[in-house]
């Protein structure tokens, strides 16, 4: 669309594009912001683009007096509505500055959130993140302060999870009448949805965030048509931008574009955070990592000692669930972790009962060489069962295991330069659906992290130096290794 209607206005067009310069000579037509402009108020403004705004006499001196009034309204409601695009976009440019310069992920989604409630005059707006590793969306739930709880939904699910699959816009006028909507949400907090928006923000793999094709096109003036649909076999969709309850009415296709003109760049901010979190975390870790070396040094003097220190740290660094070390000797182990409190009864010096270390938490337990720590130990490589229970060599008597979570095991070697005798196998939990937010917010572990793993190395390493002073000698343990 963007032709010209009538012969007039066709004469007056091939006029204008002969003394038009030389980038209009593939004119493509004009496509007008305010909706509502067609016939002759569409032809003028064709007739307008294409000679440069010049030569406007030639087109309205072929026309009556009445269609010049009309050509003149619609150049009017086209200017205007230019006008307010204009003053909305250099709005959102200062927001994204503000946003751009935020390294922390919660006052970020906060200020995104604010403002496209500004610039899109709606009540709430909500920044899905898409996980797709875990098969779900995440987002910042503001209740109170400036610290939000993490919610998930699974892809697929409501009207964003359409637009998710759809990888393109979705502008329901009235919720409930559309059956993809869930009112799961209304009927549990009495809210009443009426307009949605949800906008996918599509990246090309390995490229910055752009807004999809037909997003780019809609409503964008003379915007170059000649942009197509990218190949979606190339892109993936990164998160999906929430719009509830336009004030005046539906949202508009102006809204659709003022959005994919903000959203790309605000999502990549929420990226930026998440990088600079990651680089605090890596930086406090490495310091964490000197600080459990130096208090090692100072109070760890037995097993009890050894344990305690790395249940602390394996906590404070990675926010483990639960945590154990086991012993590996000849022809059985040594299951060594914190009891519970529930199990810390008073020390029994009886050759049946399991050693419990008076005050520090500590249960030492005999089992058979088994489970997915025997498993570790054999093979000697590191091992990650993400549901522990249903994996083939999963002991109970040996193994951790905590619904939800991801049990890993990894070798403590004497010699950790040659890696040939295990002498230890340090297994943990770590909660099975951490989102990246979690991770390089909170903390974490995940194996396919190189950061992660390197970390985890040199505490290895730590833990073999003490095992070998203190443990390897200890007469308790002779001859079990």
């Amino acid at each position: 669309g963007g032709g010209v209607s009538s012969p007039t206005a066709r004469r007056a067009l091939t006029s204008a594009l002969r003394h038009s310069s030389s980038k209009h000579s593939e004119f493509r037509g004009y496509e007008p912001i305010a909706p509502g402009i067609h016939g002759i108020q569409r032809d003028f403004l064709n007739f307008l683009y294409a000679g440069g705004g010049y030569l406007r006499t030639r087109f309205l001196d072929e026309l009556s007096i009445k269609q010049q009034r009309a050509a003149i309204a619609g150049l009017c409601i086209d200017w205007y509505a230019y006008v307010t695009r204009d003053g909305l976009l250099r709005s959102m440019v200062d927001g994204l500055d503000r946003v751009l310069q935020i390294t922390d992920i919660n006052l970020a989604f906060a200020a995104i959130i604010k403002e496209i409630r500004k610039a899109l005059q709606c009540d709430r707006v909500t920044v899905w993140m898409v996980d797709e590793e875990n098969g779900d969306m995440w987002t910042l739930k503001f209740s109170t302060g400036l610290v939000g709880s993490e919610l998930r939904i699974p892809l697929g699910v409501g009207l964003a999870g359409v637009a998710y699959e759809s990888g393109e816009a979705v502008n329901v006028p009235d919720a409930y009448e559309d059956e993809r909507f869930n009112r799961t949400v209304d009927l549990q907090t009495g809210y009443r949805t009426r307009s949605v928006l949800c906008l996918p923000i599509v990246r090309i793999k390995d490229a910055p965030s752009v807004p999809p094709a037909h997003i780019q096109r809609a409503g964008s003036g003379a915007f170059d048509r000649s942009m197509t649909q990218q190949s979606m076999t190339s892109t993936q969709v990164v998160a999906i931008i929430q719009c509830i309850n336009k004030f005046a009415g539906p949202f508009t296709e102006e809204d659709i574009f003022l959005l994919s003109f903000f959203a790309p760049v605000a999502t990549n901010a929420v990226f930026n955070c998440q990088r600079s979190a990651a680089a605090e975390w890596l930086i406090m870790r490495k310091e964490m990592l000197f600080n459990m070396a130096d208090e090692m040094s100072r109070n760890c003097y037995a097993l009890p000692d050894i344990l305690n220190a790395i249940h602390y740290w394996m906590d404070t660094i990675f926010k483990v669930a639960d945590c154990q070390l086991c012993l590996i000797g000849k022809k059985s182990l040594q299951r060594c972790h914190r009891a519970q409190k529930e199990e810390e009864e008073p020390f029994c010096p009886s050759a049946a009962e399991p050693d419990r270390r008076r005050g520090s938490g500590l249960l030492v337990e005999p089992k058979p060489l088994c489970g997915l720590v025997a498993q570790c130990a054999a093979t000697r490589l590191p091992s990650t069962a993400v549901n522990a229970k249903e994996d083939p060599a999963f002991s109970r008597l040996v193994d951790l295991h905590l619904d939800g979570a991801v049990t890993h095991s990894y070798p403590v070697f004497l010699s950790p330069e040659t890696q040939h005798k295990v002498i230890a196998v340090l297994q943990f939990t770590i909660k099975q659906r951490q989102s990246q937010f979690v991770q390089m917010q909170l903390g974490g572990f995940d194996p396919s992290i190189p950061r992660h793993q390197e970390i985890l190395k040199r505490m290895l390493r730590l833990l073999s130096n003490y095992m070998q002073r203190l443990v390897l000698n200890d007469p308790q343990f002779a001859g079990f290794f």
